[in-house]
């Protein structure tokens, strides 16, 4: 009971909650509210056409079964085509009577669909197992073998504690995802509607309610989980040090992963697509689809097929691990190969580290000590999530114009300016002789028809020629506005891109990375000060001979380098992929050339002086640098309140004041993030 309690502890909880926090917050980025014209347009483009279409298309999947069975190279009894045949007619025939109709489905394929439960589910149990050895570390394991319900009790308590975790993790991100889908999208009162309704399922085989489909898909993901825990917790049980078993693990994770990129589920080895760690986490992809396995007349669905083998191979697995639990004894002869290897890098990774600057080992206790390495990837992760997502992808219309401007746009757009007003006199032209002949028909004259016609047609054609060039008509006339109203010289360049980079649409990713950042630097800082508090180590820091100021200065530069260390790795990968995917051209250009820049003049914060002295006057580049500046200084700010915050309260409720300073510092940072990005 009292490792039942060591695992499921206050931290743990609030860690899981914090986790539902932000799978929470990651569903609804990842899946914006719809307008009614998205909606409508939607309904009209796909769904309406597969609930009218959907009786007819199982019906022929049905027939055409019924007629294969007819052809010579199928009908021979006993072969697997001719069994996979009856049993496609078969199967569908238990969908043939569902009824399919418009209703509100989008909250439950949104749900469905969205996997991050899985990932942080797994991960969040893979840290359990890990938690679950750490008397491997420590030493205690040697007692427990002298334990006297013996050892083979402990490993089955281990796999109930497993068993538990697993089921509270998933339950806690699954539902509470469920409840942000279903508030953010509707379709409560539809849950009681078939799961066909919905097009993913088109092809699935039975008659089940979205709220069935739900609950089931949960039992089945809670199983599939708890069969891959159980299965990572066997392959720590090997190992004495449980570092050496996250290593295994990890290198196994990362096979599987690069197996299910490059094998194809049409492959001739598609078995390793399906029987894998990152297929079985997707279960609703093999669950929704239809695809059969077997031999001779034995005919299973690939999803049984796949669950199945997981069964056993986690059953074998646990037998051995049992087996390993009665058979791991405490060293009495000389230790293993790998034991010798871990202990020659540790000792001369101590005797190397022992000699460095005092600087390093405080780096080396912010990140390793007290774990914030796990802090890091997640930070790491994360930018790489938020910057990568959200690509706005242009029509090749707005490419075209993109690619002009490169070619003539910038400071001298001479040329652009002329070919709008050569196209702009050639309107009016045409324009002047419709109106002559429309003024000699009206007066009762007779005109040439043909003429007429003829000069009607090209004032269309003119006309539409004009109408797309009305983007650069439409900034030209802004930068002749704003030479004449605010005395600036801009350029004429494309607002696309950077709309997304500094423009209202890139506001919600700022926000999202700086707030990122700053929690990690606070969590990092943090517990890195109150590590020395917990175990008694600030005594003796205290107690140096050169006394506490130098101590103090090394950390605040630690914590300063820390800092910015990370700001450019974050800040570096959020420019990598802006670059990649906008190009960013015209950094010299001045920033008021942006229409989007010149509309917040005069508005907000940019009445003041200064601010509209800077948006006049400074560039692109500038900006992103001035705005990277910004960003810095408040992370050095947060960075500077964790040390203050943490010296101040010690060990005492460090983490629960440092979340509700982090969560003010997170208000703050709201109020300034306007001030980066144009909104």
């Amino acid at each position: 009971m009292a490792e039942l309690k060591r695992i499921f502890s206050l931290k743990r909880l609030c860690v899981l909650f914090l986790l539902c926090a932000v799978n929470i917050g990651l569903f609804l980025y990842g899946n914006p509210r719809e307008t009614d014209e998205e909606r409508i347009s939607r309904d009209a483009a796909m769904h309406a056409a597969y609930i009218e279409n959907y009786p007819g298309n199982i019906d022929e999947i049905i027939t055409n079964a019924e007629r294969l069975k007819k052809y010579s190279i199928f009908t021979q009894a006993g072969t697997f085509a001719y069994s996979n045949i009856l049993q496609t007619s078969e199967d569908f025939k238990r969908v043939d009577n569902v009824v399919v109709t418009e209703d509100e489905y989008l909250g439950v394929e949104k749900f469905v669909q969205y996997y991050y439960i899985y990932y942080i589910a797994f991960a969040f149990v893979l840290f359990v197992v890990y938690d679950l050895f750490k008397s491997r570390d420590n030493g205690v394991w040697q007692l427990d073998f002298c334990a006297k319900r013996g050892r083979e009790y402990l490993a089955v308590w281990q796999m109930f504690i497993i068993f538990l975790s697993s089921f509270i993790t998933l339950a806690a991100l699954y539902f509470s995802t469920f409840a942000a889908a279903m508030l953010r999208f509707g379709g409560i009162s539809d849950l009681g509607n078939p799961i066909q309704n919905i097009q993913i399922f088109e092809k699935f085989t039975y008659p089940l309610s979205k709220i069935q489909y739900v609950l089931i898909l949960f039992l089945v993901s809670w199983a599939s989980l708890c069969c891959l825990a159980l299965i990572l917790w066997s392959v720590f049980m090997v190992f004495r040090y449980r570092n050496h078993g996250l290593v295994i693990v990890l290198i196994f994770i990362g096979a599987e992963i690069l197996i299910y990129s490059n094998i194809s589920m049409h492959s001739a080895y598609n078995v390793f697509h399906f029987i894998n760690i990152v297929n079985i986490v997707r279960i609703n992809d093999m669950i929704s689809g239809y695809q059969n396995w077997g031999f001779k007349t034995y005919v299973f669905s690939v999803s049984s097929v796949v669950i199945f083998s997981l069964f056993i191979i986690t059953a074998v697995s646990c037998m051995a691990a049992l087996l390993r639990s009665a058979d791991m004894r405490p060293y009495c002869s000389s230790r293993g190969v790998l034991d010798k290897i871990s202990s020659f890098v540790n000792q001369n990774y101590q005797k190397i580290f022992s000699r460095s600057v005092s600087v390093l080992m405080e780096l080396h206790k912010l990140i390793i000590t007290s774990k914030g390495v796990w802090i890091v990837l997640i930070v790491i992760i994360s930018v790489f999530y938020f910057s990568s997502n959200g690509k706005m992808n242009y029509t090749d219309a707005q490419l075209e114009k993109d690619k002009i401007y490169l070619e003539h746009g910038g400071s001298d757009f001479s040329y652009i300016r002329n070919m709008v007003d050569e196209k702009r006199k050639e309107l009016e032209a045409v324009m002047q002789r419709v109106n002559e002949y429309t003024e000699l028909k009206n007066s009762g004259q007779e005109i040439n028809i043909g003429e007429y016609a003829q000069v009607m047609e090209t004032m269309h054609q003119i006309s539409a020629e004009y109408s797309s060039m009305s983007e650069y008509s439409e900034k030209l006339d802004y930068l002749d506005e704003l030479k004449t109203s605010a005395g600036a010289e801009g350029w004429l360049i494309s607002d696309r891109g950077w709309q997304e980079i500094i423009g209202q649409n890139g506001y919600n990713r700022e926000l999202i990375l700086l707030i990122i950042l700053s929690a990690g630097v606070m969590l990092i800082i943090s517990e890195g000060i109150s590590i020395e508090y917990r175990t008694g180590m600030y005594f003796m820091i205290n107690a140096a001979a050169k006394g506490r100021k130098p101590l103090k200065i090394r950390k605040a530069c630690a914590g300063i380098i820390f800092t910015v260390i990370l700001f450019l790795i974050v800040y570096g990968i959020d420019l990598i992929f802006m670059w990649k995917y906008y190009g960013m051209p015209y950094l010299d250009a001045p920033l008021c050339s942006l229409t989007f820049v010149g509309d917040m003049l005069g508005k907000g914060i940019y009445k003041l002086s200064l601010a509209q002295y800077i948006v006049k006057n400074i560039s692109i580049w500038g900006f992103l640098c001035l705005g990277l500046a910004v960003r810095l200084l408040l992370v050095l700010a947060v960075m500077a309140s964790a040390m203050v915050i943490s010296n101040v309260i010690k060990k005492q409720n460090n983490r629960g004041v440092i979340l509700v300073a982090l969560a003010l510092e997170i208000f703050i940072i709201v109020l300034f993030s306007r001030l980066l990005v144009f909104v």
